[in-house]
């Protein structure tokens, strides 16, 4: 559920479709429980719910980014960061009825301070529960190795695609080492699916970087300059432990918006 930016506002006549709090609301409840639906018949051990990755549109009272950008928004802020929050204490909750849940903070561009004191709300409010996880430390790029899978996560916007598989070992060379099924980073920012394959001297050492699509609508400034052709979903990946990647199963917005 990557860049899911709510309080983000699109005008239908302005740029084709709406996307207001209310629409993002409904779009990431319905996003993580078709992802869960599709996966329902695998033997999940583990679920990871990254959270951040401009989660919300933007990060102070005025309607900026971290950086201090204007952005089109939806509502007030305490409006926006309380709806922010009670959607992801659902999907955390909906999470749990599968399988013990991992949520990683991952800081975007939009929401960098806001989505780690979400994190950490997400913290407090599950600390009773064994089977919740979170990560909440204050770095950019974090792993996970699940058997003899490697996954990392980064936002995307500081670190180019071509560094991050050299990254990956440097940062993880024990676990980079014992990963030789499956190799992979998630990032977001871009709002399109792609996949990027970078091979090593040998085949099994071969690290895919995925570009992550996203449900949020396009706002005025996005469609001014053009950027409003990807295609809007979120995508949930099944990973085995001694296989590594087994299924990716998308969710269009078609499909949420009902």
């Amino acid at each position: 559920m990557t860049d899911h930016h709510f309080g983000k506002l699109g005008w239908a006549p302005e740029v084709g479709h709406d996307y207001d709090l209310k629409i993002a609301e409904h779009y990431f409840e319905n996003g993580v429980n078709r992802s869960i639906d599709r996966a329902t018949g695998c033997d999940i051990a583990e679920i990871i719910l990254p959270l951040g990755n401009d989660y919300y549109h933007f990060e102070t009272r005025s309607g900026t980014t971290e950086a201090g950008t204007p952005v089109d928004c939806d509502g007030r802020w305490a409006k926006v960061y309380q709806v922010g929050i009670e959607s992801m204490l659902t999907a955390v909750e909906r999470c749990r009825q599968v399988a013990p849940v991992r949520v990683v903070w991952i800081p975007g561009n939009h929401d960098y301070v806001s989505s780690y004191w979400l994190c950490q709300v997400i913290k407090q409010a599950f600390s009773s529960c064994k089977d919740v996880t979170v990560d909440v430390r204050p770095v950019g790029r974090k792993y996970h190795q699940f058997g003899k899978c490697l996954i990392g996560w980064c936002h995307g916007k500081d670190e180019k695609a071509a560094r991050l598989p050299g990254l990956m070992a440097v940062e993880k060379p024990e676990d980079w080492a014992k990963s030789t099924a499956c190799r992979e980073w998630h990032i977001g920012h871009l709002h399109q699916s792609k996949s990027l394959h970078w091979m090593g001297t040998h085949e099994s050492d071969g690290v895919t970087v995925r570009v992550l699509p996203s449900l949020a609508g396009t706002d005025a400034w996005h469609f001014a300059n053009g950027f409003c052709m990807s295609r809007h979903a979120t995508q949930c990946h099944v990973y085995d432990y001694e296989y590594g990647l087994t299924a990716i199963y998308q969710v269009p917005v078609e499909e949420v918006a009902r």
